[in-house]
């Protein structure tokens, strides 16, 4: 196991997981928090500019994205498609 850990591009997860298990595991609402989830092909680092530019925003919870990550851990071990 720490040899998947040193050499996934995802490594650091592992080091979280019993925080992510606790986390997905709490009963009640979890704080939540909005993020750019996407964004067009246009790297040029520039803000700014007319339009939305591929710019998508969305509102998540700790939960769900402790799952997220979780996900990413099972597929790195290999026990998730």
């Amino acid at each position: 196991m720490s040899d998947v850990v040193k050499r996934s591009s995802v490594g650091m997860l592992f080091y979280f997981y019993g925080w992510l298990c606790e986390i997905v595991a709490i009963p009640r609402r979890l704080p939540s928090a909005w993020g750019v989830v996407g964004s067009d092909d246009d790297d040029d680092g520039g803000g700014g500019g007319g339009g939305d530019g591929g710019v998508r925003v969305e509102m998540d919870d700790a939960r769900r994205l402790a799952k997220d990550c979780l996900r990413v851990v099972g597929r790195e071990m290999g026990v998730m498609d």
